[in-house]
């Protein structure tokens, strides 16, 4: 199967890639996560990459993309993006990853993306400086 590599980006992790897998892991998951949820988000990566959700993302946004005239694309996009989180989680724990370790680091990422988007609203309200 293809190589695949981590990087670190800024937001909130991510896989990407449909010949050259990539796992994309911000600095500060990696600084609050412990070892233990760290090992149950690669997991739940690595699954991304195995059911190849990348490639299916690509496609959807195409379809997306060509059809944007045809609203129900997008809540089909929607539901397949849903479905495919859920998809994760269950092969994550299929492979011996603890579920209690996986819901605490799924917690941790909406609190920072929670977080985040507090601080972009605040900056919103308060307009330009």
């Amino acid at each position: 199967h293809p190589s695949a590599s981590v990087c670190r980006s800024q937001d909130e992790p991510f896989a990407c890639g449909v010949f050259r897998w990539t796992i994309v892991i911000p600095e500060w998951v990696e600084r609050d996560l412990s070892p233990a949820e760290m090992k149950a988000l690669l997991a739940h990566e690595v699954a991304h990459l195995v059911r190849r959700d990348p490639l299916w993302q690509w496609l959807g946004e195409m379809l997306c993309t060509c059809f944007a005239f045809q609203p129900l694309n997008f809540v089909a996009r929607r539901g397949w993006r849903q479905v495919a989180e859920l998809l994760c989680d269950d092969w994550a724990v299929e492979r011996q990853v603890p579920a209690t370790m996986l819901a605490s680091c799924l917690a941790q990422i909406a609190e920072g993306r929670l977080e985040r988007g507090a601080g972009l609203m605040g900056l919103t309200a308060v307009g330009r400086v």
